[in-house]
């Protein structure tokens, strides 16, 4: 059975009976059972929960059939016991580490002077005290194991450290798979939510991609589709729309290629190197065709050059022969 302090905070209280003290603050009367309800937050919020306990039962009284005011009291009362345990188990688990810490140090002082019998007495009664504290500690990670794993973790672990055995042991370890199950569903929850997060921008780039394509750049179209695989490759409507704009595209580069080359049979250097820049604008990886638009660069170059000098310019080379 745990433990209650509240004995030794009754000693502390008595000891330090020259401490002024607090004056408690008179409630407000006549309120209504929804006033009852708020001011008792409040109370609740400033700390102040068995004068919002009170108040609640009094509201409760004048207002039998308020079921905002019961429904608040019950909830009260056992945030009320919950939060009063936590409370304690921090005075628990700050005395009992104080103790563990101390209790080394003490021995080497009596080691040091092993005749102290004032030394020898404080000495067992810290020891004594510290062991007694191992059953408070294992029902303080007990209460806390559903609750909040943190502190079940801190009164285990220090349970663990001033007796070591099966039942300490088991329990530490309890806690460290739970922590590590609840690590393993964060993680889980924070990758779905990433997931989430991705289709959604993809779906935000999927319309860009539309808003572009009808537009007529069909290249931004394209990189902004390939921008949504990349966010959610699993998505079922981002590839149909990738092929297709792909396809168009080649369309259009085939097209200007074929344009470009019958310029360039024609002699029209220039507006072929124009439908060539442009077909290398919609496919800029595309070494063929930037290899026709160099080599029509090139005789394009030449052909000036000789102009410049009055001579007769030289018949020009199918681009054929650059594939």
């Amino acid at each position: 059975m745990r433990r209650s302090w509240w004995p030794l905070l009754l000693v502390i209280s008595f000891l330090g009976g020259c401490q002024p003290v607090p004056v408690k603050e008179e409630l407000p009367r006549g309120l209504d059972s929804g006033e009852s309800v708020e001011y008792s937050n409040k109370l609740v919020k400033e700390g102040r929960w068995e004068e919002a306990i009170s108040l609640l039962e009094q509201t409760r009284s004048a207002y039998p059939d308020a079921k905002a005011v019961g429904n608040t009291l019950l909830k009260t009362r056992r945030d009320w016991r919950n939060r009063k345990q936590t409370l304690e188990d921090l005075v628990l688990i700050y005395e009992a580490d104080a103790l563990h810490k101390k209790i080394p140090i003490a021995e080497k002082l009596f080691k040091a002077q092993p005749d102290s019998y004032l030394l020898n007495s404080r000495l067992l009664i810290w020891q004594q005290e510290l062991k007694s504290r191992v059953d408070d500690l294992l029902a303080c990670g007990s209460f806390h194991m559903e609750r909040n794993l943190g502190m079940a973790k801190l009164c285990l672990d220090l349970a663990r450290k001033i007796e070591p055995g099966s039942q300490t042991d088991a329990l530490y370890a309890l806690v460290k798979r739970r922590e590590r199950a609840k690590e393993t569903t964060r993680q889980k929850k924070q990758q779905a939510d990433a997931a989430v997060s991705r289709a959604e921008q993809a779906k935000q780039l999927a319309l860009q991609a539309e808003a572009l394509s009808e537009a007529g750049n069909l290249v931004g179209a394209l990189v902004t589709v390939e921008g949504a695989l990349n966010l959610d490759p699993q998505n079922p409507d981002l590839k149909p729309k990738w092929l297709l704009l792909k396809k168009q595209v080649d369309e259009q580069v085939n097209s200007l290629d074929a344009v470009a080359e019958r310029l360039y049979r024609e002699e029209h250097l220039e507006a072929a190197i124009a439908a060539w820049e442009s077909a290398l604008q919609l496919s800029p990886d595309s070494h063929e065709i930037l290899a026709k638009l160099k080599r029509a660069r090139t005789v394009l170059k030449k052909l000036k050059h000789l102009e410049t000098r009055g001579s007769n310019p030289a018949p020009i080379e199918s681009a054929d022969s650059t594939r």
